[in-house]
């Protein structure tokens, strides 16, 4: 059996979307996301995710789908390729645990 030893009643974990033209699928990962934290028991701390998607410059609705569909924050341009994303959203996060 292994025993927890955090005392932390509250977690944000921040999960970090990278995207370029993904109009027709970001909505859905947002979602899948957001629903993520509804998961926790009641012996776990409790779990707050943020979704920050990072938009490489695409050409489609990107942008505004994932903010429809919740993201919690929508970062645009600047960052081309997915390290450069991953880099930008790992900067914009403010979860003490990066997915």
């Amino acid at each position: 059996t292994r025993t927890r030893t955090h005392t932390h009643t509250h977690m944000l974990v921040s999960v970090i979307v990278p995207a370029l033209d993904e109009e027709e699928l970001v909505g859905a990962a947002v979602r899948s996301a957001l629903a993520g934290a509804d998961g926790a028991s009641q012996d776990e701390p409790a779990v707050e995710v943020e979704v920050l998607v990072v938009d490489g410059g695409s050409s489609d609705g990107t942008a505004s789908a994932a903010s429809s569909a919740g993201a919690s924050a929508v970062l645009v341009g600047g960052a081309r390729g997915r390290a450069a994303q991953m880099n930008a959203g790992a900067r914009a996060a403010a979860g003490d645990a990066l997915v």
